[in-house]
């Protein structure tokens, strides 16, 4: 089930344990993955970055390692230019 937008809280709400913040890669992986500014946002404004995550997932109707895999798959490309 994807994240639903909580109107009294005005937040994203994870909608099952596939779309909780355990299911996906930490802080380190953000820097491994996208470099030192996205980790230091990460670390600084996590609910923030969270909540994004979430809003993303609801929209494009996928979990955090569907994400996951879909940035594996550009990176693949990206090296065979």
């Amino acid at each position: 089930m994807s994240p639903r937008y909580d109107k009294t809280d005005e937040k994203w709400i994870p909608g099952s344990d596939a779309d909780k913040p355990e299911a996906g890669y930490g802080p380190l992986g953000s820097l491994i993955r996208a470099g030192p500014l996205p980790f230091i946002q990460r670390i600084v404004k996590a609910d923030d970055y969270e909540q994004g995550v979430l809003k993303y997932m609801a929209s494009e109707g996928c979990d955090r390692m569907v994400r996951f895999f879909y940035f594996l798959h550009f990176v693949y490309l990206w090296m065979l230019i």
